[in-house]
Parts: C-alpha cells; sequence; structure tokens
C-alpha cells in the first residue's frame, strides 16, 4: 500500500487550493499525531494559511484563471521539454547523448525560468527559442525537440499577448508570489506523504490504511480531472496553427 502521486503543477490555483484543504482535513480528521508527522503537518499548516492569503490577493487584483492557465501552459511545455533532454542524455546512441549534453548546458544558463516574474519569463523564453532554432537547431533535431520548441514558442506568444490585452505589470508579481508558495506548500505535503509511506514501510500498514484509501481516492479525482483537460487541450491545438493564435474569451474558468 502506497500514496499515489499526482502532478500538483499541472493544476489551477484554486484546485491546488482545494485539494490541499482535502488534505488538510482528512490529516485533522485522523489525528497528525496517531499518524506521527506532527512536526512536517505544522509547516504544512503555515504555508496552507500563506496560499489561502495569496489566493485572496489574486481575487482581488482580478488576476484570472486564464492568464494562469496560459502561464502554466508554457511552464508545463518548458519542463516536458527539461525531461525530453535529460532522456536524450542516456540515449544508445552516442551523438544523440552529445547533442543531449549541448541542450541540457543551454538550459543550465537559462535557469529557473518558471519562477521568474511575468516579462521576465516572456523574454527569456524569446531568447531561448531563437537558440533553439538557430545555433543548437541541429541538436534540437537530433534528439526529437523541435515540436517541442514549436509548443513553446506558440504557448510564450500567446500568454504575452493575453498579458498585454488585460493585465497590468503588478498582477506579476502577485502570481509569482503565488508560484513560490505553491512550491513550498508541494514540498510540504509531499515531506509528509514521503514521510507516511515510510512508516508503512517500517511499521506495516494498519495504522495508515483509512489515510492511504482516502488520501489516493481524493488524488484520483483529480487526475481525473487532469485527464480530461489535457484531452481537451490537446483536441483545440490540433486546430490551432501557430500563424493563427486565438485566445478563446468564451471558455469559463473555474
Amino acid at each position: 500500500m502506497k500514496i499515489k502521486s499526482l502532478q500538483l503543477s499541472f493544476l489551477r490555483n484554486t484546485e491546488h487550493f482545494q485539494f490541499h484543504t482535502g488534505v488538510k482535513k482528512l490529516i485533522e480528521l485522523l489525528s497528525a499525531s496517531r499518524l506521527k508527522i506532527e512536526a512536517p503537518f505544522t509547516i504544512f499548516q503555515s504555508l496552507y494559511i500563506k496560499e489561502c492569503e495569496m489566493l485572496d490577493d489574486l481575487k482581488k487584483n482580478n488576476v484570472s484563471e486564464e492568464l494562469v492557465d496560459a502561464d502554466n501552459n508554457r511552464d508545463i511545455t518548458y519542463s516536458g521539454m527539461l525531461d525530453v533532454i535529460k532522456s536524450a542524455t542516456k540515449h544508445f546512441r552516442s551523438e544523440v547523448r552529445q547533442s543531449g549534453a549541448h541542450l541540457q548546458s543551454l538550459f543550465e544558463n537559462y535557469g529557473s525560468m518558471t519562477i521568474s516574474t511575468y516579462d521576465d519569463q516572456t523574454a527569456a523564453t524569446n531568447r531561448l527559442v531563437e537558440e533553439l532554432v538557430g545555433k543548437y537547431a541541429g541538436d534540437v533535431a537530433s534528439i526529437g525537440l523541435s515540436e517541442w520548441v514549436s509548443q513553446l514558442k506558440i504557448k510564450n506568444l500567446t500568454f504575452d499577448s493575453l498579458k498585454k490585452s488585460r493585465y497590468s505589470d503588478g498582477t506579476s508579481l502577485i502570481q509569482l508570489a503565488m508560484k513560490h508558495v505553491r512550491s513550498e506548500l508541494d514540498s510540504a505535503y509531499l515531506a509528509i506523504m514521503n514521510r507516511i509511506n515510510a512508516l508503512i514501510e517500517l511499521e506495516g500498514e494498519d495504522n495508515y490504511k483509512q489515510f492511504v484509501l482516502e488520501m489516493n481516492a481524493q488524488i484520483d479525482l483529480y487526475t481525473e480531472l487532469l485527464v480530461i483537460r489535457t484531452g481537451r487541450s490537446k483536441k483545440q491545438s490540433q486546430t490551432t496553427s501557430p500563424q493563427d493564435i486565438r485566445i478563446n474569451q468564451n471558455e469559463q474558468k473555474t
């Protein structure tokens, strides 16, 4: 018996907060002391409060989920590219490994773009794309990263167009703070889940069975939500070309 994993970074802000609210309620119901997670749960609770406050700030400043979605989409694409490059460095063909190493060094030079301000990330992504289609075009082709580069360019343009058309620069700092809080809360959550998984290995599952079953049920619900959304996004992207980028202003965001 083991707690399942969930792509927390793929959740929208409201979904992310709702998920962690469910985690908090479950731990409180079953007791942190019984689960032997008092210390990590204390850290989790303080960060949970911070995320609640940040979510209120976002709502007060009218930062919609549409803008957050657009930012998340380019973040997810960037992270996916890192995974492809990492895999390429372990490829059975030496030329692919070499190209993977070249690109890995390039991406390391750009650092953690996904936790930069909106404008800084947009500018850095533009520079990165220029290098990928220019100096590093051969390496990109070698490891099969070309389509990823096109998608990163599209998603960056989509985000930038939306931000410029409807949002002030002040929203950038607010959402940047939210990204940091989310990351910290996710780390606290994972510390709890890893501890419980380790305790199951050491003590057996009897004391943790109810928690794991209910936790996995929650994770399954959010996983299904992401699968449905990913399927819809893929269908929409198939009808969208780089020359015809549209922002769907009519889609309901929750």
